[in-house]
């Protein structure tokens, strides 16, 4: 009779803390938080003013611009960048201007946080490639501007640092906005390019 009562207590007492000892088994643990920007591809678009430019017979006029990166986290504040931008600056009129294309790779720390609006940070290095356009007779149509003048001013590594804020709109979608400030390494010919760069873009998270 007591063996019997020992097997009923027990038989009760697991079956009470099994679905206790399942529940602990199913909690979140540290591998099952969410991973930030660990593992994770994203791809950004952005439209940009050049508020401000600096160099070998820039103006002080203010131009636009825009690009586009993709992103991987290998961490999860921590992602690297590869991206193209186009800058068009020191208008000087309706017939001339200057175009800044680079190729760049860098590196951001975001905000480890899982919050709406995370602030980042990143430097970066890449090939930058200035040209200067100028044509004779602007009040052509564009398909007649035939009589131009385009010549690259400078081909140079150079390199950039930012820093803005992300907002996230969902779990893919998000709002980016921030500046960067772009110098060109030393030129034996021509001095040294410096940009600054203000844009807003949208970004989206691919997997």
């Amino acid at each position: 009779m007591g063996s019997a009562r020992s097997a009923f207590v027990i038989s009760a007492l697991l079956c009470v803390s099994n679905p206790a000892f399942s529940a602990e088994l199913e909690s979140p643990t540290e591998d099952s938080r969410p991973s930030g920007l660990l593992g994770h591809t994203i791809i950004r678009g952005y439209a940009a003013v050049v508020p401000v430019n600096w160099g070998n017979d820039l103006t002080d006029s203010p131009g636009w611009g825009g690009g586009f990166s993709v992103s991987y986290g290998i961490a999860r504040a921590v992602q690297v960048s590869l991206g193209f931008a186009y800058h068009r600056f020191n208008i000087r009129g309706p017939q001339t201007w200057d175009v800044l294309r680079h190729v760049s790779t860098s590196m951001e720390l975001y905000s480890p946080a899982r919050d709406v609006v995370r602030p980042w940070m990143g430097i970066g290095i890449g090939y930058y490639e200035v040209e200067q356009y100028s044509f004779a007779n602007a009040a052509l149509d564009l398909t007649e501007r035939r009589d131009r003048n385009s010549y690259v001013d400078l081909k140079s590594l150079g390199a950039n640092v930012g820093a803005g804020v992300a907002v996230r709109m969902s779990e893919r979608v998000g709002l980016e906005f921030g500046c960067r400030y772009h110098t060109t390494f030393d030129h034996p010919f021509v001095d040294a390019l410096e940009l600054l760069s203000v844009q807003a873009g949208l970004s989206y998270v691919v997997r």
